[in-house]
């Protein structure tokens, strides 16, 4: 009985979600080369604007997205979706990544994902997600124009 016991409490405690700190959007993340356990974000981004001759569908070249995650153990599957706020369709997802959490669940591990060739069917607000294992666990606006 206390090997069936102790094997439902190891794969209960492998598989614990990530609690989300911090979501950013933005245009670069790297790591500083001076202090090589913090990032530099460049270009915050809460907006979109196209130019004055361009025409919805809006193609954004880039962006990218600062996670800082804790708590997290086990492996699963981490992916950015765009959704239109009005009408809940999926605009566009970058591709899924794979994430393992290993050592201690206190530390918070940054995670950079550069999504190339966003699309933006339609002006508007366009909530970007974080997904892990399919679940939303983290959401920050982006309005575009």
């Amino acid at each position: 009985m206390h090997v069936m016991l102790r094997a439902a409490v190891e794969q209960i405690m492998g598989e614990v979600e990530p609690v989300i700190r911090h979501m950013l959007l933005c245009d670069a993340v790297r790591r500083n080369p001076d202090h090589p356990h913090k990032v530099d974000i460049f270009g915050l981004v809460n907006t979109i604007q196209s130019a004055e001759d361009s025409l919805f569908p809006l193609h954004h070249p880039e962006l990218c997205v600062y996670l800082e995650v804790a708590g997290g153990r086990g492996t699963g599957e981490g992916r950015i979706v765009a959704v239109h706020a009005d009408t809940d369709q999926v605009a566009f997802a970058g591709p899924a990544h794979a994430l393992a959490f290993v050592g201690t669940p206190l530390a918070v591990p940054g995670i950079v994902f550069r999504l190339q060739d966003c699309l933006f069917p339609q002006p508007g607000l366009y909530w970007i997600q974080f997904r892990y294992n399919g679940k939303t666990m983290a959401q920050q606006p982006l309005l575009v124009r």
